[in-house]
């Protein structure tokens, strides 16, 4: 049986957008409860198996998902940030390749992007998913980034769209081994060489070519979990991964979640201009329980 109602299932202004039409339909709290929960098969003629295989049929548990009210919520607000960041990017919308192209120049070059292209307003949203190290945040984000496919091809638009991404700030190596990650990630799943093009530039420009990137395959949110990473650097190295996840999300207007342990929320307070982004979407520290 499927869990989706195919019937209104999207609003009228994202179905003339091609990179939301495709994604699949929005979901209620309930069918989101249905769809998340990993289930475990079980056969009572199991207990008649010799010690060897009941030994791997335990292991069926590792794969066991009960979402609570907590993952379902987290669920409807990725759901939000994917589609309303689309908004502010509508590829079939006249002048968006001209945006593009002028965008990206306006960037690398240093230059007034508004002699370049027109004003849009951008709809990207971020937060900030925190709390105590095994409550479960990074299995509930891949549960809900999972019922999204990954990859949409649209011939019509000759262009490969990337719906999400996942990276993990990196222990070593600060912003620039992020960016590195990011191009490395993106090849992998499509086949691209953007590592070998501009993984060997300087920060700044390998943080405006990762905008570049995100924009060309229309990437719908960008999640970075372990932040807790970049706080344990100097504080200048901390400012230099909150400069690069800034300039990220206002040149490329991707929607961002940060996920990482209580500790990661103390050091994004530290900034109010940082702490601010993540406050477009309210969601709740995450406590054990």
């Amino acid at each position: 049986m499927t869990l989706f109602n195919f019937e209104a299932a999207n609003l009228p202004e994202y179905e003339e957008n091609p990179f939301i039409a495709k994604l699949p339909p929005i979901l209620s709290m309930q069918e989101w409860a249905a769809g998340l929960r990993g289930d475990v098969t079980f056969d009572p003629r199991g207990r008649a198996y010799p010690a060897k295989l009941r030994k791997h049929c335990v292991m069926r548990l590792l794969r066991y998902f009960e979402p609570m009210e907590r993952q379902v919520r987290l669920a409807e607000r990725l759901d939000m940030m994917i589609r309303q960041g689309y908004m502010g990017r509508n590829p079939a919308a006249p002048g968006y390749a001209a945006r593009l192209a002028g965008g990206v120049r306006s960037a690398i070059e240093n230059i007034d992007s508004s002699s370049v292209i027109p004003f849009f307003h951008p709809t990207a949203l971020s937060f900030a998913l925190t709390g105590c190290s095994g409550v479960g945040k990074t299995r509930a984000e891949e549960q809900v980034l999972l019922r999204y496919p990954q990859i949409i091809v649209h011939p019509e638009l000759h262009m490969v769209q990337l719906v999400w991404l996942k990276l993990e700030s990196p222990q070593k190596g600060g912003p620039k081994q992020l960016c590195i990650d990011f191009f490395t990630a993106v090849d992998q799943l499509l086949g691209t060489k953007y590592f070998k093009l501009y993984g060997k530039g300087g920060e700044d420009e390998m943080v405006v070519h990762m905008a570049e990137v995100a924009t060309l395959h229309g990437i719908g949110l960008l999640v970075i979990d372990e932040i807790q990473h970049m706080i344990a650097g100097s504080v200048t190295k901390q400012q230099e991964y909150r400069n690069a996840l800034k300039s990220l999300s206002s040149e490329a207007r991707i929607s961002l979640v940060v996920a990482g342990v209580e500790d990661a929320y103390n050091a994004i307070g530290i900034d109010p201009q940082w702490a601010s982004r993540f406050e477009n979407i309210e969601l709740p520290r995450w406590e054990m329980g």
